[in-house]
C-alpha cells in the first residue's frame, strides 16, 4: 500500500536459488485483496479493490482478471469477472480457475465504494462460484457456497477445492464475524460435500500453501468486540484424513499473507499487522519480513 487504501500494484520475482529479489512490470490496474492462482506456468488475478477516484477513503470492487506470463514479463487482459468483488479466493483445478466468495455492496445495490465504519456503505459477503476456463477465456457459474465468505483460504488437493476460515457478513474486519468452517468441493461434479474438521483457531486473512496433500494455514487475524490480533499459528489440514497438525509457529505475527510451496518449503511474505500497513500507520522504513517453513516429513 501507498497513502491510505492506494495498492500499489508492484510485482517482483523471488530466486530461492540466489536468494535475491528482481523488480517486474506492475499490474495493469493496481489493487488489493485480489483473487490469485497459477495454472500452467502463469498467474491469473481476479478482482480485488481499487482506491476510488473521488470522495473518501474506500474500497471499490473491480471486475478485472489479468493474466501474468513470468517468462516474458507480460499481462494480458482476460474476460472480466462476472461480479465486480474483492477478497475472494482463487484456485485452479485441470486447466480451470474457480474464484469463490468474496465481498460487494447488497444486492441490487449500485457497484459503490465501500467506506468503512458503521454509518459506511452496506456490504455483504459472497457465496458465488464461478469457474474461468483458461482455455476458452470463458467463465460459468457453479453451486454456491454454503457459507458466504471473504478474506479466506481456497485450496486444491486431488482435484477437490477446500475453502476454510475467513469472514462473514461485512468486508471489514470490524463489523464482520470470523468462521472456522472448512468445506469441501468437487468441482467434477458440482457439489458441496459434508462440512470438514474445523479450522482450530478462528481467523481470516492467512496464508494458504498445498503441500503433499495437506493444505498449510499460516498467519491470519481476527477482530471481535474484545480484541483485535494478528496471529503466529501455522497448522496443516491433512485432506485425505480430515486432521489438522500443529507446525512450528513464524516468527512474525502478520496478515494478511501471502505464501508459496517451492519443493519442501513454504515461503511467506507480508508485513507484521497488515492492516497498520493498509491504514498507512506503518511506515515504509518498517519493512516487510520474509521467512521460510522447510518441511522435512509429517508427524
Amino acid at each position: 500500500m501507498g497513502e491510505l487504501y492506494a495498492p500499489l500494484g508492484l510485482v517482483f520475482e523471488y530466486d530461492p536459488a540466489a536468494r535475491s529479489w528482481t523488480k517486474k512490470k506492475a499490474m495493469p490496474l493496481p489493487a488489493h485483496q485480489v483473487a490469485v492462482a497459477e495454472s500452467g506456468g502463469k498467474i491469473y488475478l481476479f478482482g480485488g479493490f481499487k482506491k476510488p477516484a473521488s470522495g473518501p477513503p474506500a474500497w471499490e470492487a473491480v471486475d478485472n482478471a489479468w493474466e501474468y506470463n513470468p517468462a516474458g514479463d507480460t499481462w494480458k487482459p482476460l474476460k472480466p469477472l462476472p461480479t465486480p468483488r474483492g477478497a475472494s479466493s482463487a484456485a485452479a483445478v485441470n486447466g480451470r480457475i474457480y474464484v469463490m466468495g468474496g465481498a460487494a455492496v447488497q444486492p441490487g445495490t449500485q457497484n459503490l465504494p465501500l467506506v468503512p465504519g458503521p454509518d459506511g456503505t452496506p456490504s455483504r459477503s459472497l457465496s458465488s462460484v464461478e469457474e474461468y476456463d483458461v482455455a476458452s477465456n470463458s467463465w460459468r457459474s457453479l453451486t454456491s457456497m454454503p457459507t458466504p465468505r471473504n478474506h479466506f483460504a481456497l485450496a486444491a488437493v486431488n482435484g477437490k477445492l477446500y475453502a476454510l476460515g475467513g469472514r462473514t457478513g461485512s468486508a471489514f474486519a470490524d463489523l464482520a464475524s470470523d468462521v472456522q468452517v472448512v468445506e469441501e468441493f468437487d468441482p467434477a461434479a458440482n457439489q458441496w460435500g459434508l462440512e470438514r474438521a474445523k479450522m482450530s483457531t478462528l481467523r481470516d486473512s492467512m496464508a494458504a500453501a498445498v503441500y503433499d496433500g495437506h493444505i498449510c494455514l499460516i498467519g491470519g487475524s481476527m477482530t471481535d468486540a474484545r480484541v483485535s490480533a494478528t496471529f503466529r499459528i501455522a497448522e496443516a489440514y491433512d485432506a485425505a484424513k480430515d486432521q489438522w497438525l500443529v507446525l512450528p509457529p513464524v516468527p512474525v505475527d502478520r496478515a494478511p499473507v501471502a505464501a508459496a510451496a517451492l519443493g519442501d518449503t513454504i515461503y511467506l511474505i507480508s508485513a507484521p499487522d497488515g492492516y497498520k500497513l493498509q491504514t498507512g500507520e506503518r511506515r515504509p522504513s518498517d519493512g516487510s519480513p520474509f521467512d521460510a517453513l522447510r518441511i522435512r516429513m509429517w508427524p
